[in-house]
């Protein structure tokens, strides 16, 4: 158990041990003391004898290495008669504005730690966290909030744009803390100069704002999104246009490397063909709930292979369709099932990384909840969602080798191969393959990010106007 030292302030063991032995002379030749802890820790191979006789000096390594290993709270009881030595539990005495988040076992503040960082956060700060000695059983402990600035604004530039019309767009976003809150929100726009061939005189403008409010049981949070669009490309002639309003209302629980999740969505589009004056509207509300996972696992290599996953289901409460223009009826209840893992490993400067995921579904979804094919991860030689589809999996592998520059201009250069397939409700089956080279580049500590190029190598059943071929960027510049 190994906590961030920026997080986790020791005090120094001398003051936390406050051993006396008390040895009388007519003990103190004798060898062997016993050493017990307490049953319900995990303590693996700590000694249960020290074969000196004075153990002050292995028994201080004993706590120390206990300090380091999450439990500050333990220390040493002697009885010189018997020669035994008991590790005990401190109870802790907590003061500060995050002493509700220490629970009530400090060797386990370490799961704690994620729930107590996203709270210092809407504080303004990070987490501090000390230490007093031991007494009389009671060890007080600090909880408190070390001030510093964990918000920013920045302005983002990608092809992994919007979904219903696939251009390019420039994102401005900002972090801020506020009322114990974390805010965050954004503003899209479609760059018509960078528009693909079969999106060109298309329209994209997005907002969202999110608030995340920690508790000392978890993190309650809302978030509104509003998004409107035209179809370019071949559609234009049409006049398609779509507005998009989403909300949702959300629970998490970051806990150690797990964070289950629940939320209900609600989302309304109305679509509307200028040609022929035809509008249409469809409604959805849904519970989600999902578990994500964050796990380094150690390997022969000389990092830790980092896993990421998440996994959601979620059940469609009531959906309403009126009006033309929106394809499909969806059904009233449906259910859809998301998996998506990340691997990655570093070895010897190299970086490889594995990503995959997949979306089943029972009864017709709305168009909101389709699985999209095409752009990032998911045959990035076409634009992002180039095709949508009820069904659907996708697969990547990517290599980089090790960072080329200095400390201003840093880039590593990188190969990788991507692809996505999905079925739709009525039709054949539609898939893309793609491979890709560009560079990760790190332009001072405030801007960083991706330039490459990827080439279809084959693709199924997608009708489109592209290339075989597309430029893909995305880059964000933070303060």
């Amino acid at each position: 158990m190994n906590l961030n030292p920026n997080q986790w302030k020791r005090t120094p063991l001398a003051v936390v041990l406050g051993l006396s032995l008390g040895l009388s002379p007519a003990v103190a030749d004798e060898i062997s003391w016993s050493v017990d802890y307490p049953d319900h820790m995990e303590l693996g191979d700590y000694p249960r004898s020290i074969d000196e006789a004075d153990p002050r000096e292995e028994l201080t390594r004993i706590l120390e290495q206990l300090q380091e290993e999450g439990y500050p709270h333990l220390y040493a009881d002697a009885d010189a008669d018997a020669r035994q030595i008991h590790i005990l539990e401190a109870d802790h005495v907590a003061e500060g504005p995050l002493k509700a988040y220490l629970g009530e076992d400090l060797s386990r503040t370490e799961g704690n730690l994620p729930l107590m960082d996203e709270a210092a956060r809407a504080r303004g700060g990070e987490p501090s966290i000390d230490y007093g000695a031991v007494e009389d059983g009671e060890i007080p402990v600090r909880a408190e909030v070390e001030e510093t600035d964990r918000d920013f604004i920045g302005a983002m530039v990608s092809s992994y744009g919007g979904r219903h019309t696939g251009e390019n767009v420039a994102t401005v976003l900002f972090q801020q803390s506020a009322l114990n809150t974390n805010w965050s929100g954004s503003y899209s726009r479609g760059l018509e100069f960078l528009t693909p061939s079969d999106a060109e005189d298309g329209r994209y403008d997005a907002i969202s704002l999110k608030g995340e409010h920690p508790t000392p049981v978890g993190v309650f949070w809302a978030e509104l999104g509003y998004s409107e669009s035209k179809q370019g490309g071949d559609l234009t002639l049409f006049d398609l246009n779509s507005e998009v309003y989403r909300g949702s209302l959300g629970y998490r629980l970051p806990k150690g490397n797990w964070e289950p999740y629940a939320q209900i969505n609600t989302f309304r589009q109305v679509s509307n063909i200028g040609l022929v004056e035809l509008d249409g509207e469809q409604r959805t509300t849904s519970l989600e709930a999902g578990m994500e996972m964050r796990h380094s696992i150690d390997t022969p290599a000389d990092a830790p292979l980092s896993l990421v996953w998440n996994a959601s289901l979620e059940q469609g409460l009531d959906t309403r369709t009126s009006g033309f223009g929106l394809g499909r009826d969806p059904d009233n209840s449906w259910t859809r099932l998301t998996g998506d893992v990340e691997l990655a490993q570093r070895l010897n400067e190299w970086l490889f990384s594995l990503r995959a995921g997949f979306q089943e579904n029972n009864g017709t979804l709305p168009n909101i909840r389709d699985f999209t094919i095409g752009g990032q991860h998911r045959g990035n030689g076409y634009r992002q969602g180039v095709a949508s589809v009820t069904d659907g999996q996708y697969a990547g592998f990517r290599m980089a080798s090790p960072r080329l520059g200095g400390d201003t201009f840093q880039a590593r250069p990188f190969v990788g191969y991507n692809a996505s397939t999905g079925r739709p409700e009525v039709g054949d089956r539609k898939s893309i393959q793609s491979v890709e080279a560009g560079l990760n580049i790190r332009l001072t500590d405030h801007v960083s990010g991706e330039l490459g190029y990827a080439w279809v190598t084959n693709d199924r059943n997608i009708e489109t106007d592209e290339g075989t071929g597309r430029a893909n960027f995305h880059l964000i510049a933070r303060w």
